[in-house]
């Protein structure tokens, strides 16, 4: 498997093949805002390639300290799917970020589903999360009308509650400009 760290125009190319359709439209941030964290060093974008073919991407942001990341966007092209491989890449990029704490993951919350097929899909992504070794903190959390599960990778050994909530509240003061995140951002326990 090959891993590769995106520059800005190549991130923008995933953002417009790939993100725009793999995730609904209210959990997709401008790629303005992308853009800025990656010139300021606190995003990045990865890719993940295996015989020449692209199998997977992820976007992640850095808290301002750099010791805690929040997976932002993660999936495998959809003919991949069901393969396993989402766990095997999964593993590879935890492996590339030996230097965090841990990695922090949202996966909308099966209690606000739509509808039966809402809540299996839900439900499906947060056990793929657990089977990869990540755990429900317990913190929860509203951005722009999604209701999101907090799941936690521990790279460097345990994290508090609090200091999961501390770091997501950090990340998204960087992702999101005041006053929308007073108005648009919100996290419980």
């Amino acid at each position: 498997m090959k891993i590769k760290k995106c520059d800005i125009k190549e991130a923008e190319k995933f953002y417009n093949d790939y993100i725009l359709f793999d995730f609904p439209k209210p959990e997709v941030k401008p790629f303005k805002t992308i853009k800025s964290l990656m010139e300021r060093g606190l995003y990045i974008v990865l890719s993940f390639e295996e015989d020449n073919n692209l199998k997977a991407y992820a976007f992640l942001c850095y808290n301002s300290k750099k010791d805690y990341l929040l997976l932002d966007y993660y999936a495998v092209l959809k003919q991949y799917r069901g393969t396993g491989i989402g766990k095997k890449i999964f593993k590879i990029l935890t492996n590339e970020f030996k230097n965090v704490k841990g990695i922090i993951v949202e996966a909308e919350n099966p209690m606000f589903s739509k509808d039966n097929e809402d809540d299996i899909i839900r439900k499906r992504r947060i056990s793929f999360y657990e089977k990869c070794g990540l755990y429900d903190t317990g913190v929860r959390e509203n951005v722009f009308e999604v209701s999101y599960v907090v799941l936690f990778k521990e790279i460097k050994g345990k994290a508090a509650q609090d200091d999961i909530l501390s770091e997501l509240e950090d990340i998204y003061k960087l992702l999101v400009r005041q006053p929308y995140y007073d108005l648009l951002v919100k996290f419980y326990i």
